[in-house]
């Protein structure tokens, strides 16, 4: 049996406590930093586009829901008209969604119950028959609000505040929420699993 010194020990005891210190955030990015930089620039495009014209209406979807609908309709008919040219890949980009795929493969999750349900998960339409969203289209309504796992969402680049990943069936979808619009889509990010 090996004799272990107590200074071997102490040592590796430090290093232990030096590593659990560690800030929750400091969680090392999953995306390389040049796909990363790549991206913000597309993602900063698609915010410029999106100027808002018409503010917030405080309290509106309590006191007069179709004031909500009224401005989602504005937005989303300025953004298609500014991105009329758009197709998938001008935000999530192939090499990007290269790495998304495997962010998806590599994680173990299980999607069942009613969130599998939303996905058009059920027996009579399986994952792989959803077709694929378009972009500039509205979000399908025959879907639910169904983001991918956290375990996934912290590995994915951050967004801002305005837009949301979201899943269609399996696939990866980045949703603006106020215009309830599709900016992109990352097909078959769940079929990689």
């Amino acid at each position: 049996m090996p004799n272990y010194s107590r200074g071997l020990f102490a040592g590796t005891l430090v290093l232990l406590m030096v590593g659990l210190d560690a800030p929750a955030g400091a969680q090392a990015s999953a995306i390389p930093a040049n796909l990363m930089a790549d991206f913000t620039t597309r993602l900063q495009r698609y915010m410029d586009v999106r100027q808002d014209p018409a503010p917030a209406v405080a309290g509106a979807d309590r006191a007069a829901p179709t004031a909500v609908v009224d401005r989602r309709g504005k937005l989303a008919d300025q953004i298609r008209k500014k991105r009329q040219n758009a197709k998938p890949g001008d935000v999530l980009f192939p090499d990007l969604v290269t790495e998304i795929k495997a962010i998806f493969r590599n994680d173990r999750f299980t999607i069942s119950g009613r969130q599998a349900t939303a996905m058009g998960r059920d027996t009579d339409r399986p994952p792989d028959s959803v077709a694929v969203p378009r972009v500039n289209q509205e979000f399908p309504k025959g879907y639910g609000l169904v983001s991918p796992p956290a375990t996934i969402l912290v590995k994915l680049p951050e967004l801002p505040e305005a837009l949301e990943y979201r899943l269609v069936g399996p696939h990866l979808v980045l949703r603006d929420i106020d215009a309830n619009l599709i900016v992109d889509v990352a097909p078959n990010v769940l079929a990689a699993r």
